[in-house]
């Protein structure tokens, strides 16, 4: 899914949560993944079970909710963004 950033400070993704409705959550951990620059970027996740398509697919569930743990690559310090109705986009 896309990433909006409103800075060009550097800052690094260390977790996401996928929060579904009626179904259970799924959380990527350890992602450190880096950033730079205004404007949209792709963070691209890779799940490590096997989940449902039925339930899980974009075509099923394309909105989510959830958390995006980061943290400012320049000064360490961490945030916490919240996702309402998110749109993610799935290849299974």
């Amino acid at each position: 899914f896309n990433v909006h950033s409103k800075y060009e400070s550097p800052f690094v993704i260390e977790r996401v949560i996928l929060k579904y409705d009626r179904i259970s959550p799924i959380s990527f951990n350890n992602i450190n993944k880096t950033f730079e620059g205004k404007g949209d970027h792709e963070l691209v996740l890779e799940v490590d079970k096997d989940l449902k398509i039925s339930e899980y697919s974009s075509s099923a569930a394309p909105m989510v909710n959830g958390m995006i743990y980061y943290k400012s690559k320049a000064t360490g310090e961490s945030f916490t963004e919240k996702l309402y109705k998110h749109t993610i986009t799935t290849n299974f």
